[in-house]
């Protein structure tokens, strides 16, 4: 089993970087989707290695399950939006409004959050801020090479990790429902990390491509909704229920820290400045390279406390919370410091 899924990863890495070539020489030639010279085609490329390697595992395995569908057709949906947000600049509102129909279709489809004692309509809002939330984060994220595509790798390991330890708990349980539904997830995740590989060969600094927001937007999409859709823990155990938001703590920092920083300065949130985390590493004298490597090990940090949380009982989980809830404001209050409009 583990082999299939070695072998699920590595053919969806082959061929988002055959994509990512095909399509880079297809758009510097017609002078397609450039962008400060370089082509945004990453996403399209990833997008279409992601299905290509998922839609072909799922079939050959018999594993489709309705919450997978959802998800697949949601994220395909917020792909094609992103690639006309590419093509010519949307404005927020219809933004807005064709990412609350995807998140939508998701719910349609039975993808949504849904924790006991909080009533259908309060899930139903928590989930339409959560994947809306998580989908502009990555493209909050976007601003430097190789950050988004870094972070969704990490983040989608952080994910699998916890289909398999929820699938090593099954074996002890039979009576669980944890496995059939994660199973299918897993099958989901794992081309993911391999297209989102793939293409950040060619996304590490210098950048040879660009995500665009069609990449930025999908991936953010995709993580949210599958966070969503993954087991965490029984009634004796609802601290794990956080494990997604540790999984991905990092972009929701990210977007936070920046949001507080702009609403200091009495900025509008939607208005770009280069107050983000990775543009502060590159202000405090670091390289790119090495900028980058602080975000992802961040990003780390986050994920495996994300993973960690999934196994933990009520109070030690408060207690590593409350521990990451320190260590990102120790991390933000330093960076804060870093004057970003000299």
């Amino acid at each position: 089993m583990l082999t299939k899924y070695a072998l699920v990863i590595l053919a969806s890495f082959l061929v988002s970087g055959l994509a990512v070539c095909l399509l880079k020489k297809y758009a510097l030639k017609y002078n397609l989707l450039i962008s400060q010279g370089v082509p945004a085609v990453g996403g399209i490329a990833l997008g279409a290695a992601f299905y290509l390697v998922c839609g072909t595992a799922l079939i050959y395995l018999k594993s489709l399950s309705l919450p997978v569908a959802g998800i697949l057709i949601a994220s395909l949906a917020m792909l094609a939006v992103g690639i006309v947000d590419d093509k010519r600049e949307l404005s927020v509102p219809i933004k807005f409004l064709t990412q609350l129909f995807c998140v939508l279709v998701l719910i349609l489809f039975g993808v949504k959050m849904q924790i006991a004692g909080l009533g259908s309509i309060v899930n139903l809002g928590l989930t339409i801020i959560w994947v809306l939330g998580i989908t502009n984060a990555f493209n909050h994220l976007d601003v430097m090479d190789g950050v988004a595509a870094g972070v969704a790798v990490i983040v989608t390991g952080g994910l699998g990790v916890i289909c398999f330890l929820n699938a090593a708990w099954a074996i002890g349980s039979p009576t669980t429902a944890f496995w059939p539904a994660d199973l299918n997830m897993l099958l989901l995740l794992l081309p993911l990390m391999g297209a989102a590989l793939g293409f950040l060969i060619f996304n590490l600094p210098p950048a040879k491509v660009y995500l665009g927001n069609a990449g930025s937007h999908f991936l953010g999409f995709i993580l949210a909704s599958s966070a969503l859709a993954l087991s965490y823990a029984p009634l004796e155990r609802r601290i794990a229920l956080l494990s997604p938001v540790l999984v991905l703590g990092f972009p929701v920092f990210d977007t936070a820290f920046v949001i507080w920083m702009r609403i200091l300065k009495r900025r509008s949130a939607f208005r770009k400045s280069a107050d983000h985390l990775a543009l502060r590493f590159l202000k405090r004298g670091h390289s790119k390279p090495k900028a980058l490597f602080y975000m992802l090990l961040l990003t780390l940090f986050f994920s495996l406390s994300g993973i960690l949380l999934s196994r933990l009982a009520n109070l030690p989980g408060f207690i590593l919370i409350s521990a990451v809830v320190m260590a990102g404001l120790l991390v933000g209050v330093r960076m804060a410091k870093v004057d970003v409009d000299n």
